[in-house]
C-alpha cells in the first residue's frame, strides 16, 4: 500500500470479504513487526494454563471439553483452542462366545494381528516416525475387519471375529503433558501482559467450579518477569558500584548523583521515542542504551571533573562552569557528532542487516542528542543550583 488511507481501504475490503464467505470466522489485522522479532520471537505462550485432576482415573476429554467452554465464556478477548482428540477402536470379547467355540484369547490377538499386519515385512523408523512395508495391497481396513476376518481352528471350523467380539469406539486425547506436579493438560491462553493477571483469576474460577479439577499457570509472562527482575537486580549493583566509583574519585556524595541523572533522563526520552515510533524494546535497543549511558556520561564525568579543578585554584563557581564549558565543549560536540554520524546509514531500512540494528541506531542517536543538551546545560546548571552558595559566586 502507498499510504495509510490506501491500507485502511484494504483492510475494510478484506473485512467484508471475510464477513461475508466465512461469517463465523475470527480474525484481526495487526503490525507485521521487523525482522528481529520474526527471527528471535517469544515462541513460548504468554499463558498455559495447567490443568489436572486430583484423586481421580485421569483426565476426561469430556469433562475437560466442557471446561475449556467454560474458560472461553469467562475471558472472551481470549481465543481458547479446542481440545485435540483421537478415536480408538476398542474390541471387547466375549467370554460366553469364546467358551463356547472353545476359542482362547491368544488365538483372538493373533487372528487381529494377523488380519491387520499379515504382509508387514518390516518397519523404517526415522526419529519419531515410523513407515511400515508391506507386500501386496490385500490388507484389511478397520472398517472391513469384522466382516472379513476370521479364526481358523483345528477341524477346519471357520469361526468370524464378529461373533466373539464387539467393536466401540473411544475417545481420547492425543497427547498429553507430564511435569513434576504429574499428567495435565496444558491450554494455551495468548494474552496481553497487562491482562495475564485478571485472565488467571478468571481461569482458576471457572475451574474451581470443578471439584475433581485443579489448575497452575506458566508461560512467557513468568519467564519474562523473572529476566526483568534479575536484569533489574544487576542494573541496580551496576548503578550502586558506579556512584562508589564517582564517590570516591570525586570525595562527595552529591556530584555522583548530578552524573547519574543525566542516565535516567536520557533512558526516558529513549523509551518514550520508541513508544511513540512503535518502534520493539529489543536486546538491539537496550544495547543502544547501555552504548549511550556509556558515552554521555564520561562527558559528564570530565566536565564536573575540569569545574572542581578551576574551583580548586581559586576560580569562583560560576566562573568555573564557564570556563569548563568552553573548554569541554569542542569534545563533546565532537564525539556527539561523530557517534551520531557513524550509526545514522542504520535508518536506512530494507534489508535484514538494517531492521536489525535499526531500534540500535534510533536508540543511540536519540541518547547522544539529549545527552549533548543535558551535558552541556543541565549538568552544569545543576552543580551551580548546589555549589552556588558554598564556593561563592
Amino acid at each position: 500500500c502507498a499510504d495509510a488511507s490506501s491500507l485502511e481501504a484494504l483492510k475494510r475490503r478484506l473485512s467484508e470479504t471475510i464477513s461475508s464467505r466465512w461469517p463465523d470466522a475470527v480474525y484481526e489485522f495487526g503490525t507485521l513487526g521487523n525482522i528481529f522479532d520474526m527471527v528471535f520471537a517469544e515462541k513460548e505462550p504468554e499463558l498455559v494454563a495447567r490443568v489436572r485432576e486430583v484423586g481421580g482415573e485421569g483426565l476426561v476429554p469430556g469433562s475437560l471439553a466442557s471446561l475449556i467452554e467454560d474458560i472461553d465464556s469467562a475471558v472472551p478477548q481470549v481465543n481458547v483452542a479446542r481440545i485435540p482428540v483421537k478415536k480408538d477402536v476398542l474390541y471387547i470379547s466375549d467370554a460366553e462366545s469364546m467358551a463356547l467355540y472353545g476359542i482362547a484369547r491368544e488365538q483372538v490377538v493373533s487372528a487381529i494381528r494377523s488380519s491387520l499386519n499379515g504382509n508387514a515385512v518390516f518397519e523404517i523408523i526415522q526419529g519419531n516416525r515410523s513407515v511400515p512395508v508391506v507386500l501386496g495391497t490385500d490388507m484389511l481396513e478397520m472398517e472391513d475387519l469384522f466382516d472379513k476376518a476370521v479364526i481358523e481352528k483345528e477341524e477346519g471350523v471357520v469361526i468370524p471375529l464378529k461373533r466373539i467380539l464387539r467393536q466401540t469406539y473411544e475417545e481420547d486425547f492425543k497427547s498429553i503433558v507430564s511435569g513434576e506436579e504429574g499428567n495435565y493438560y496444558p491450554v494455551e491462553l495468548d494474552v496481553k501482559s497487562s491482562e495475564a493477571k485478571s485472565v488467571m483469576s478468571a481461569v482458576r474460577e471457572a475451574v474451581h467450579k470443578y471439584g475433581n479439577l485443579e489448575v497452575s499457570f506458566s508461560g512467557a509472562f513468568f519467564s519474562n518477569n523473572e529476566m526483568i527482575r534479575q536484569m533489574i537486580v544487576v542494573l541496580l549493583i551496576a548503578l550502586a558500584m558506579l556512584f562508589l566509583i564517582l564517590a570516591s574519585q570525586f570525595e562527595s556524595l552529591l556530584q555522583p548523583f548530578i552524573i547519574l541523572s543525566e542516565i535516567v533522563i536520557d533512558m526516558a526520552f529513549c523509551l518514550a521515542v520508541l513508544w511513540i515510533t512503535g518502534t520493539s524494546i529489543n536486546i538491539m535497543s537496550l544495547i543502544g542504551l547501555v552504548v549511550v549511558s556509556g558515552i554521555v556520561i564520561n562527558d559528564s564525568i570530565l566536565k564536573i571533573d575540569t569545574i572542581n579543578k578551576l574551583v580548586a585554584y581559586g576560580m569562583e563557581t560560576e566562573a568555573a562552569i564557564h570556563e569548563a564549558g568552553h573548554r569541554r565543549l569542542k569534545a563533546i560536540v565532537m564525539t556527539s557528532l561523530t557517534t551520531i554520524l557513524s550509526v545514522a546509514p542504520f535508518l536506512s531500512r530494507g534489508n535484514m542487516g538494517s531492521d536489525l540494528q535499526f531500534p540500535m541506531a534510533m536508540v543511540i542517536i536519540i541518547g547522544m542528542s539529549v545527552g549533548t543538551l543535558v551535558s552541556l546545560f543541565y549538568v552544569p546548571a545543576v552543580y551551580f543550583a548546589i555549589y552556588k552558595h558554598k564556593n561563592g559566586r
